[in-house]
């Protein structure tokens, strides 16, 4: 099996007092920094943003949400670029991001510059006030659909039968966009866990 975020290992195991030496697959959890450049053509700034755990994969699609719940970014086009930084250490390999943010992309750095925990992207950890959490949100939802109850019961467990690496691991926990069919449209494993503010 070949899949993002899961290697083999070799492990150790006890079995009715007898040890045993095998492989098993086990999910990777590593850091991955977040970096940012802003400001106008003429006066660029770099700052080191959040470093979060993750299990490698979709890192991109990572980044933009976190930018995105943050209220850093507000559309695709606010990002010029996302790329991984090349010529770093072994360990950081595909572990640093620099984000490259459109010239009208306003910050307040004070804003950013400070070390706080905040709870995987979701944008409201670190929120003073839920008129703050709804400020940050610009985005409205207008949809007249319904969904069948029975239906959304089901959702869980499609879910799971979908969740590859949880199948072969147990150690992953998962989100999915479904339509309205009940089919899975975006499904991502992941074991995420904070965002770290740097100064």
């Amino acid at each position: 099996m070949k899949q993002a975020g899961v290697k083999v290992f070799s492990i150790t195991r006890l079995k009715e007092e007898k040890i045993e030496i095998n492989d098993d697959l086990l999910v990777v959890e590593e850091p991955l920094e977040i970096r940012i450049r802003f400001g106008q053509t003429d006066d660029r700034k770099e700052m080191n943003l959040a470093i979060t755990m993750r299990t490698p994969g979709n890192d991109f699609e990572l980044v933009r949400g976190f930018l995105f719940s943050e209220g850093i970014i507000q559309k695709a086009t606010d990002i010029i670029s996302l790329k991984y930084c090349i010529n770093t250490k072994e360990e950081e390999e595909n572990n640093i991001i620099k984000v490259e943010l459109a010239d009208w992309i306003q910050l307040d750095e004070k804003q950013f510059k400070r070390n706080f925990y905040i709870s995987s992207s979701c944008g409201v950890c670190g929120k003073s006030s839920i008129e703050s959490v709804m400020d940050s949100c610009k985005m409205k939802v207008d949809s007249s659909k319904k969904f069948d109850l029975q239906q959304i019961l089901l959702l869980p467990e499609l879910l799971r039968t979908e969740q590859i690496s949880f199948k072969y691991t147990g150690g992953l926990h998962a989100s999915a966009f479904f339509d309205e069919n009940g089919k899975i449209v975006l499904l991502r494993e992941h074991k995420m866990r904070k965002f770290i503010r740097q100064i």
